[in-house]
């Protein structure tokens, strides 16, 4: 009876495919069927047994005491057909890790009373190795998959502290240079030819930062885009083109202050001198966006987007590299940082919709020409 329920079981598994009759009679008359509920101990790790499991329907969690602080942490798991407590039947010796069931499990427990000179043991003990050298091998893959994940991750960690130490020295910089423009009283047009060097310079050495790290360019952003993202682009210009116009009325309509402005205000002026100014703020405007965009898109919100981790990484990414970006625009006004802010999280969305600096450098010099330059929202971002 006992035969004939569990011979055809073992049959099933390679470990005991080839026994002849004999040798799987005498397997068959030592088994026993066991049944956990979740969350229940199989083994004990420095249990005395040397009982084979057959796990027939369910899984089981293998676990290591941490031989420091005696924490168990999760060496694999294991389910349908496959074995488990083989180590304590080649060693003859003490259960060296624990099996707790991860759900209802269904095991055959197999009581292996041999010698170690019995041909059935030792043909079992080769078969066993066999098993042990293949889970091995799967094992190995599954560490060396980890080990190199995690040094992916620290080296992001290493390339966003460099990052993180730059951009500190960029806001410094920033910071008192925008102070002594106000202290000396100077006018917006010096105030921008100071600020693009200074992120040039920033823009260099974050460049050269990106360049030793070892990840490819195109991770950053440094492609040439396509035809389909020039042209989506230029679409989503749309509603920010609206957002300027909408805003500029709501101002010259509800806010008395500001009833006399134009609604289009076209910077050319009549003059040599204002039109050699808008010459040169238009010109310096054009080296502006492409740097901006590399180092708060490219460089940091990419970074970001490597080194967090979970579903929401690229929202957070956006959300935190638009904090310095909107910071450098405070020494124009408040009113301008927090706008801009909003702007930056749609350049960062369209970033992380494209994945190249193109698109966003298209629409934000666009937006840019037509927020300042044709309606000229400066009118009234004072505050």
């Amino acid at each position: 009876m006992i035969i004939s329920k569990f011979s055809a079981k073992l049959r099933r598994i390679s470990l005991f495919r080839d026994l002849d009759d004999g040798q799987l009679s005498h397997l068959v008359s030592n088994v026993r069927e066991i049944h956990l509920a979740e969350g229940e101990f199989l083994l004990k790790e420095g249990d005395a047994s040397t009982d084979l499991f057959l796990i027939e329907d369910g899984s089981v969690e293998i676990l290591k005491k941490n031989s420091s602080n005696g924490q168990e942490m999760v060496i694999c798991s294991l389910g349908s057909g496959q074995i488990v407590g083989e180590m304590a039947f080649i060693r003859k010796g003490h259960r060296e890790a624990s099996a707790r069931a991860l759900k209802p499990t269904r095991l055959l427990a197999i009581s292996l009373h041999i010698e170690k000179n019995d041909p059935l043991y030792l043909e079992l003990k080769s078969r066993v190795s066999d098993l042990l050298m293949e889970r091995l091998k799967k094992e190995n893959e599954i560490v060396i998959e980890n080990i190199s994940a995690n040094l992916e991750h620290t080296k992001a960690r290493s390339g966003l502290g460099n990052l993180i130490v730059h951009l500190v020295g960029l806001i410094f910089l920033y910071v008192y240079a925008t102070r002594i423009i106000s202290i000396l009283d100077v006018q917006v047009i010096s105030s921008t030819i100071i600020s693009v060097p200074i992120l040039a310079l920033f823009a260099i050495s974050m460049f050269m930062l990106i360049k030793s790290s070892g990840y490819p360019l195109t991770l950053y952003g440094f492609t040439w885009g396509s035809k389909r993202v020039v042209v989506e682009s230029l679409i989503l210009c749309i509603p920010l083109f609206a957002v300027v116009v909408i805003t500029k009325w709501l101002v010259m309509n509800f806010l008395p202050a500001f009833y006399d402005l134009k609604f289009f205000h076209v910077s050319s002026g009549s003059d040599t001198s204002s039109t050699a100014a808008l010459a040169v703020l238009i010109g310096l405007y054009v080296l502006f966006v492409p740097i901006q965009e590399f180092i708060f898109r490219g460089a940091i919100q990419s970074s970001l987007e490597q080194f967090l981790i979970g579903k929401h990484r690229t929202l957070q990414a956006i959300l935190i590299s638009n904090l310095p970006f909107s910071m450098i625009h405070l020494h124009l006004s408040f009113s301008l940082a927090i706008l801009v802010y909003s702007y930056g999280v749609y350049w960062g969305w369209m970033y992380a919709r494209q994945r190249t600096l193109v698109g966003c450098c298209i629409n934000h010099f666009l937006v840019g020409i037509w927020a300042f330059f044709i309606v000229g929202i400066q009118d009234f971002l004072v505050v």
